[in-house]
Order: C-alpha cells, then structure tokens, then sequence
C-alpha cells in the first residue's frame, strides 16, 4: 500500500506559477532522496540535527530500510517519484474496503505532469 504521497488540491494546479513551484518541490525532493541513497550517513547527520531523539543507532537503521523500500531489491519498475496505477488502485481498493474513503477512486486522482515537469529542469 502506497504511503507518504504529495497532495494538492487540484485548483491549486490550474495557475502556471503553482504548477512550477509544485515541480521544483518534486525535484527537490528526489534529490533529497538521492543524496540519502548514496550518503546515507550524512543524511542521519543531518536528520539527527533536526530530530536527535531516536538517536543515530535507530535512524541509521531507519535509513537502510527506507533505501531498501525506496531501490530495492527488488528494483522498482516505475521511476522515483511517479505514480505506478497498479499500486495507485491496489492502495485506493484498500481504501475503499477499510472506509478510509467513501467512493472508489480512479486514475483521475493523480496527475504525472508535475513529475513531467519536475524532469525537464535541474
């Protein structure tokens, strides 16, 4: 089941400029991500600095097992970031069963243009 999605409201996306703020925050984000995956030390440093309660003996485990979901193995087939729709209805079928949400949803709930546009700069 698909966890830690990046939601907006759909108005939200209709103005250019927040289209564009939404896609460097995606880019950014992958980054992030990135630099976790081949620095995964600096990143508990850095997460440690912001949050040291759980402590580097815990976060330094929480790391490799983020970086395990996020690369694999097994290797994703859908790239960082973009929305696979077999997970998207696996998760939404989910839903729906457990009363999380009322109504069934469809592939109209997410959108790849910001992620489209997130790979165009930067």
């Amino acid at each position: 089941m698909l966890e830690d999605g990046v939601f907006v409201k759909a108005d939200y996306l209709k103005a250019a400029k927040n289209r564009d703020v939404a896609a460097r925050f995606v880019r950014a984000s992958l980054k992030g991500w990135e630099f976790c995956r081949d620095k995964p030390a600096e990143c508990v440093d850095i997460v440690l600095k912001e949050s040291p309660v759980l402590g580097r003996p815990h976060q330094t485990w929480m790391m490799a097992e983020i970086n395990k979901l996020i690369w694999g193995p097994p290797r994703p087939t859908t790239p960082l970031g973009k929305m696979d729709p077999a997970a998207f209805k696996r998760t939404a079928d989910i839903a729906l069963k457990f009363g999380v949400i009322k109504k069934p949803a469809d592939a109209s709930a997410y959108t790849h243009e910001i992620w489209e546009l997130a790979q165009k700069k930067g």
